[in-house]
């Protein structure tokens, strides 16, 4: 009896030390899937601001060409400077609103980020939540064992022929 109760301590001991194990790859697979995403989300909203300020550049450069040859026809037909201007006024406007409509789309992708980097924060923070219960779990592991040896010790004091407890714990 006594060594079937030491072989079902030894069984027990070997399946907490898997269960363990397994555990710290799960959390670490885990915690490291999180933060690839995580990067991943981050590198494609930087790139898609990227664009939008490139989109924005070569707006703002074809305008600039076309304020230029507005002013060289004002220069050669007096005449239509009146429609020119209208014409001009109208793409001026177009463009500020195209300027406040992607500078908008810029502070939308700029708050998404923000957020995203929010929820990075907050799932490390779980992270750290989990790491702390595993470590209360280790405590109340190595508190199991010294009860396991205390056992041991009062079976002994006993007269009962037990393995020693801190071989077959470890």
């Amino acid at each position: 009896m006594e060594e079937q109760l030491t072989q079902a301590e030894e069984q027990h001991l070997e399946e907490v030390r898997n269960l363990r194990r397994m555990f710290q790859r799960t959390r670490e697979e885990e915690a490291a899937e999180e933060r690839r995403e995580m990067n991943q989300m981050l590198r494609n909203r930087e790139e898609k601001i990227e664009s939008l300020k490139e989109m924005l550049r070569d707006r703002e450069e074809k305008l600039g060409e076309r304020e230029s040859h507005l002013k060289r026809a004002e220069e050669q037909h007096l005449e239509e400077a009146r429609n020119l201007r209208r014409i001009q006024r109208t793409r001026e406007e177009e463009a500020a609103e195209e300027r406040r409509e992607l500078s908008q789309m810029l502070r939308n992708q700029e708050e998404k980020i923000e957020s995203l980097k929010e929820m990075l924060r907050d799932r490390e923070e779980k992270l750290g939540e989990r790491e702390s219960h595993l470590k209360r779990a280790e405590r109340q592991l190595r508190v199991q064992e010294r009860k396991m040896r205390h056992l041991h010790s009062l079976l002994r004091d006993r007269g009962f022929e037990v393995e020693d407890s801190e071989a077959s714990i470890l």
